[in-house]
C-alpha cells in the first residue's frame, strides 16, 4: 500500500488541492449571495477587502457565472483523478476495495466540498466573503473571457430555447410577499424586532375587517338632534369625547357630528348647523380601506352599516392605530386589563374583546371567522343567551360566563383544560 500512495503521490496532492478549491467555490457562493443589502454597504466601508467584495456583487449572475463554471471544472478534474486512483488501486486492493475507495473520495467531495464549507459561509457570511474577496476577484478576472463566452454561447441560446417566454409581470408587491421579506429581515438582524413587529401588525391589517375593531350599537354615544342643547353639552362633560355622532329621531337615522369644540365656541348656533358629514363604511369593509378613507376625508370617525343600512357601530380612526401600535393612553380613559390572569392556567377575559385579539393571545387558529367576540362565541357555543355560571368547553378552554349585562356576555373565567393521559 506504500508503495502504491508513492507511485501515486502527485494525484493523491491533486485531490487535496482540488477539495480544498471546491471548498473555496462553494462557499464563496453561499457567503456572498446570503448577504443582505444592508451588509453588502456595510462591506464598503469596512476596508479593501470589504470593498472587493462588494464590488463583485455588482454583477451578480457574471460572479455566479464564474463561481460555477470553476466548481465544475475542479469537480471534473477530481472526478477524473479519482478515477485514475481507483482503476490504479484495484490491482493492489482488489474490486471491492477500489469500489469502497471510489465511495470515500464520493464522500469526501461531498462534504470537504460543499456541505462544510456551505455550513461555515452561511454562518459567517461577512467574514468568509471578506476572506474570500481578494483571491476571487483574480480568479473572477481572469475567467472573465471563458465566462462571457460560456453565458453567451451556451447559456443564453439555451435558456431563449428551453425556457417559456416570461410574461410582463406585475411590480406589485404582495401582502404575502412583504411578510416574508419582514421575516427575513428580522432573521438576518436588518430590523430591529420593534420595527418589525410594527410592520407585522401594518400588514394585518389586509386581514382584518371593520367589524373586528368597531365600536358595536349597543355601546356606541350618540345623541337625538331633536334634544335640548343642554343635554348634549352634558353629554360632552360626563363622557370627555371630542365628537358625537347625532341623528334625527332614530338611531338608524344618523345625520353627522357635532364637535366638542365648535359646540363651547358657538353658543348661540343652532345645533343643525353645527352638523358635520360623516362617512358611512359597510360592515365587513377592509380595515385598511377605511384608514385611507378616513385619512382623505380628513375625519376620524366612521358609522358602519350593516347589509340592511342600518347602522352596526362606529370605528374610529384611534381604534385602527391601536390595532397597529396597541393601545393609545388617554386622560380620562379607565385603564384596565382585557385578560386577568387569576390563577393557575385560569384567566377573566372581557366578553368584548375581538375575537382574533383572543386567538393571538392564546396562540389558536380561528374557527369562527363570523364571530367579532370572545362573548359572541360562547353565545354561539351556547346556542342562547346565557346566564352567570353557565359553562361550556371550546377545544382545551373551559368558558364560565361570569356576568351579563342585558343580553351580552360581559366577563369570563378561561380555564386552559389539561386532558388526562
Amino acid at each position: 500500500m506504500a508503495e502504491f500512495l508513492q507511485e501515486h503521490a502527485w494525484q493523491t496532492l491533486s485531490l487535496l488541492i482540488l477539495l480544498g478549491f471546491s471548498a473555496f467555490f462553494s462557499g464563496s457562493e453561499t457567503s456572498l449571495f446570503n448577504l443582505s443589502r444592508r451588509e453588502v454597504n456595510r462591506l464598503k466601508t469596512s476596508g479593501p477587502a470589504g470593498r472587493i467584495a462588494a464590488s463583485l456583487l455588482d454583477h451578480p449572475r457574471r460572479l455566479l457565472g464564474t463561481l460555477l463554471l470553476c466548481n465544475m471544472v475542479v469537480n471534473v478534474a477530481y472526478a477524473g483523478i479519482s478515477a485514475v486512483l481507483v482503476l490504479s488501486a484495484a490491482g493492489f486492493i482488489g474490486s471491492l476495495g477500489a469500489a469502497g475507495v471510489s465511495i470515500a473520495l464520493l464522500v469526501l467531495l461531498i462534504l470537504i466540498g460543499e456541505v462544510m464549507p456551505k455550513s461555515l459561509a452561511s454562518r459567517i457570511s461577512l467574514q468568509f466573503a471578506q476572506a474570500a474577496a481578494g483571491p476571487l476577484a483574480v480568479i473572477h478576472r481572469a475567467a472573465g473571457p471563458v465566462v462571457w463566452a460560456f453565458e453567451h454561447i451556451i447559456i443564453n441560446p439555451l435558456d431563449r430555447l428551453l425556457a417559456p417566454r416570461r410574461l410582463p409581470q406585475s411590480k406589485d408587491v404582495t401582502a404575502d410577499e412583504l411578510a416574508t421579506m419582514l421575516h427575513l429581515s428580522a432573521r438576518r438582524g436588518v430590523l430591529d424586532r420593534g420595527a418589525n413587529v410594527l410592520l407585522q401588525e401594518i400588514l394585518a391589517l389586509t386581514d382584518l375587517r371593520v367589524s373586528d375593531v368597531m365600536v358595536p350599537r349597543v355601546d356606541m354615544v350618540a345623541f337625538d338632534i331633536n334634544r335640548p342643547r343642554q343635554e348634549l353639552e352634558e353629554m360632552f362633560r360626563r363622557t370627555h369625547l371630542r365628537r358625537l355622532p347625532v341623528y334625527d329621531g332614530h338611531i338608524d337615522n344618523i345625520v353627522g357630528l357635532i364637535q366638542a369644540k365648535r359646540l363651547f365656541l358657538s353658543p348661540q348656533t343652532p345645533l343643525r348647523e353645527l352638523i358635520v358629514n360623516v362617512i358611512f363604511v359597510p360592515l365587513p369593509a377592509n380595515l385598511e380601506k377605511v384608514l385611507l378613507q378616513l385619512r382623505v376625508m380628513r375625519t376620524q370617525i366612521a358609522i358602519v352599516v350593516d347589509e340592511y343600512g342600518g347602522v352596526a357601530g362606529l370605528v374610529t380612526l384611534e381604534d385602527i392605530l391601536e390595532e397597529i401600535v396597541g393601545d393609545i393612553p388617554d386622560a380620562h380613559e379607565r385603564q384596565y386589563e382585557p385578560l386577568r390572569h387569576v390563577g393557575n392556567d385560569e384567566y377573566i377575559v372581557d366578553g368584548d374583546v375581538a375575537i382574533h385579539d383572543w386567538a393571538e393571545m392564546f396562540n389558536i387558529n380561528l374557527a369562527h371567522r363570523r364571530i367579532s367576540t370572545v362573548g359572541g362565541l360562547v353565545v354561539a357555543l351556547l346556542g342562547h343567551i346565557p346566564k352567570p355560571g353557565e359553562q361550556v368547553r371550546h377545544r382545551n378552554m373551559l368558558f364560565t360566563v361570569e356576568s351579563v349585562v342585558g343580553r351580552r356576555v360581559a366577563t369570563l373565567r378561561v380555564k386552559l383544560v389539561r386532558d388526562q393521559a
